[in-house]
């Protein structure tokens, strides 16, 4: 379902899961989430935006992202985007999956 809001440019679309990271209580369910779809799990430092386009940083050099599936707890606060991100300019704003 993730890959089917992707822009309709992406060949092959790229998905993500955004965890605030370990010390976060939903960590575990980020992971296994991230697992079972078969996607990256990121936090918001491994993410940049590049031409208004967000992209990650790998061991093998940038790759572009073209959905975020951010899960967020109301009692623990977001995890943290990459700086300069607005949804609503962002290339792939149609793409960005919000859960919270």
């Amino acid at each position: 379902m993730l890959r089917s809001v992707a822009p309709p440019t992406a060949e092959d679309p790229s998905v993500v899961v955004l965890t605030p990271g370990v010390y976060n209580s939903a960590f575990f369910e980020h992971a296994f989430l991230a697992k079972a779809m078969g996607v990256e799990l990121v936090q918001g430092r491994d993410l940049f935006v590049d031409d208004g386009s967000v992209f990650m940083r790998t061991t093998k050099g940038q790759q572009r992202v073209d959905v975020i599936y951010r899960r967020v707890d109301e009692t623990s606060g977001s995890a943290r985007l990459p700086p300069r991100f607005d949804a609503r300019r962002t290339r792939p704003l149609a793409a960005t999956a919000w859960v919270g």
